[in-house]
């Protein structure tokens, strides 16, 4: 028996996460104003995850923060990130983008500062879409959707901001020049006012 369905639509499928994917919720660094990576970097655990042979849609803490931390070093520099982002906040704040879900203790809670301690007394573990399982379960697609996560939201998001930030300088170069230009017509005017 395979690990996959033969008659799921795998390409409608991964069409489908990548445009959730790309519509994903990223904050930005206050400092340097970068997208932050934590959350796909959530996902490329689970990815990790999957590929190393795992069975069941229930990822705990526990077994994500070393996968988490290790691949967040791996791009840390890549994407131009100012710090480790903690895996409490995209663990909490994913399921925002609907296909991540937390299984409650009890009643879903809701807060804007999660820490792991309120994590592992509130929640049992966390889930993907079905759809997701199954895309992510082909090593082929799993592939394909781990491809579009570092080449559009890690690698060229990252480009993105950087040539946002060189346009932003040019501009604000050129509207300095502007600003000396009229500084100098000014104190030209003065001058020319004395005998």
């Amino acid at each position: 028996m395979t690990g996959y369905l033969r008659f799921f639509d795998y390409d409608k499928a991964l069409n489908y996460y990548c445009e959730l994917i790309a519509k994903m919720n990223q904050c930005t660094n206050r400092n340097n104003h970068e997208r932050i990576i934590a959350k796909t970097i959530l996902v490329l655990t689970i990815i990790k995850l999957i590929e190393d042979g795992k069975k069941i849609n229930q990822f705990t803490y526990e077994e994500i923060e070393p996968i988490y931390k290790g691949l967040f070093g791996e791009y840390f520099i890549k994407a131009h990130q100012l710090n480790l982002t903690c895996l409490q906040y995209p663990y909490y704040f994913l399921k925002s983008d609907n296909f991540w879900h937390l299984a409650w203790t009890d009643s879903e809670l809701k807060t804007e500062s999660p820490n792991r301690a309120w994590l592992e007394r509130n929640t049992q573990y966390a889930f993907i879409d079905q759809e997701l399982w199954i895309l992510l379960s082909h090593p082929f697609y799993r592939k394909k959707l781990k491809e579009y996560i570092i080449n559009e939201k890690i690698l060229k998001v990252y480009n993105d901001e950087k040539n946002k930030g060189i346009l932003k300088s040019l501009l604000q170069f050129n509207g300095y020049i502007k600003l000396m230009n009229s500084r100098k017509k000014h104190l030209v005017a003065i001058l020319r006012s004395f005998p």
